[in-house]
């Protein structure tokens, strides 16, 4: 691939190369990695092996990229963007029982009562940008203004499987129990990951997700 290490410029975005067969493109403003990878993918090609959607970057993995120039690349990608639909996803219903250990601090630090948090958060319509950090670990963007928060300063050792929290922008659901820093606000029963389902992750990018509130 006719790509240096230090990357390449183009009006669409700027491409690093990774290793012999990968390649990350910084996508600018305005432009949806979750979008354009699914564009991609859907695209079929025979050289394409992986497509992955960051939060602000999409990383591509090819066959051979001996013959391919980034010029290409890049060219597909626009062919691709300008051509189809965003695809709607599907809605995916999640019950919360809202009584996590961060709720209270939440609410306080937000300025309302716990109430107001329950309502200020199922009332967004969720859409899941990407999935990352472990395998079914969706990033659902959507979530109110009013209750962007930072991460914990110090992460816990250990979060439970189903815990619903929040941190900067998004909204998650812990697929398993695992470290994390994220504001907990609530619990669902529903599982997130299965690896004896096909696919194993419930979330996939571009479902919509809208939260319930049961006890």
């Amino acid at each position: 691939m006719d790509l240096g290490s230090e990357g390449r410029e183009h009006h669409l975005s700027v491409a690093h190369r990774l290793g012999p067969d990968a390649i990350l493109i910084d996508l600018p403003i305005g432009v949806s990695p979750r979008v354009l990878s699914q564009k991609l993918l859907d695209e079929q090609s025979n050289q394409l092996i992986e497509v992955v959607a960051g939060e602000t970057t999409i990383l591509i993995r090819f066959t051979d990229t001996s013959n391919l120039r980034i010029e290409d690349i890049f060219a597909m990608a626009e062919l691709i963007y300008g051509k189809l639909p965003e695809p709607s996803g599907r809605t995916v219903e999640v019950p919360v029982k809202y009584d996590g250990p961060d709720l209270e601090r939440v609410a306080n630090s937000c300025n309302m009562d716990i109430e107001e948090v329950v309502r200020f958060h199922t009332e967004a319509r969720y859409v899941v940008e990407f999935i990352g950090f472990a395998p079914g670990f969706g990033y659902l963007g959507g979530l109110n203004e009013r209750l962007h928060l930072p991460r914990l300063p110090s992460p816990r050792k250990a979060v439970p499987r189903g815990s619903v929290a929040i941190a900067d922008r998004f909204c998650s659901i812990y697929p398993s129990a695992s470290p994390g820093g994220w504001n907990i606000i609530g619990e669902t029963n529903l599982a997130m990951f299965d690896q004896n389902t096909d696919p194993p992750s419930l979330l996939r990018p571009g479902d919509e997700v809208l939260f319930k509130q049961c006890q």
